[in-house]
């Protein structure tokens, strides 16, 4: 409920208070949430207050989290990013990568 989606196409938005605004093929399922632009992005349901800008292919699962352009990329942990870069992961609370590929972060506070 209270939810928007403003442009683009083929989006989704099932998260209460959250938005989808343009790009294509893109989720949100996790409450005040957000995804902006972009294709094929997700937040899942149990994503809280994360959001994503731009990008492709890219998921979010932990509150609180983002991802910010890139590729194939996922952030599985809670407060915690990715900003650009292709493949990589976060699974480390309070973490982040910032470019390159195939890099992956697992530890807390990296």
């Amino acid at each position: 409920q209270y939810s928007v989606m403003a442009g683009g196409q083929n989006n989704g938005v099932s998260g209460d208070y959250s938005a989808i605004v343009g790009g294509h093929l893109n989720g949100v399922s996790g409450n005040h949430s957000g995804v902006f632009a972009g294709g094929g992005n997700s937040i899942i349901m149990n994503a809280k207050y994360s959001v994503m800008a731009g990008g492709q292919n890219n998921g979010v699962s932990g509150d609180f989290s983002a991802i910010v352009g890139g590729s194939e990329n996922g952030v599985s942990a809670n407060f915690s990013a990715i900003v650009g870069g292709q493949a990589s992961g976060v699974a480390g609370n309070h973490s982040a990568i910032v470019g390159g590929n195939l890099n992956g972060v697992s530890g807390d506070y990296l």
